[in-house]
């Protein structure tokens, strides 16, 4: 795995990282996942990073992520450079680690399962 340069967009205030570098196995967010919306990749480290992959040239972007081992939540900012929309996802951890289920912080984001 290589790193990705950080893309900054600072008109709209974000920055987005793809994902990349070395990921922390022991970190229970970290590595790959299959989902409702493709395959994604999480990336441990100080903030969480990410991407998923939709399928035709649609590769989504995760950032500033956190997550909090005493609740199982993983809240993680998005961006779909293919339609720009942009907003903040939370996921839930399940007791086994094998399950992620994704709600919208705000209203028009998405449903996620996610599952490995």
């Amino acid at each position: 795995i290589t790193y990705q340069p950080l893309k900054c967009d600072l008109k709209r205030g974000n920055t987005h990282s793809t994902v990349g570098g070395n990921i922390d196995p022991s970190h229970p967010i970290a590595g790959d996942w299959n989902s409702n919306w493709g395959k994604v990749t999480f990336k441990a480290g100080n903030p969480i990073t990410g991407s998923w992959d939709q399928g035709s040239g649609k590769i989504g972007q995760f950032s500033k992520g956190t997550y909090d081992p005493s609740t199982r939540i993983l809240r993680i900012y998005y961006f779909q450079p293919w339609n720009n929309a942009i907003g903040w996802q939370k996921f839930k951890l399940s007791e086994d680690s094998k399950r992620l289920e994704g709600k919208p912080d705000q209203e028009g984001g998405f449903h996620w399962t996610c599952t490995r």
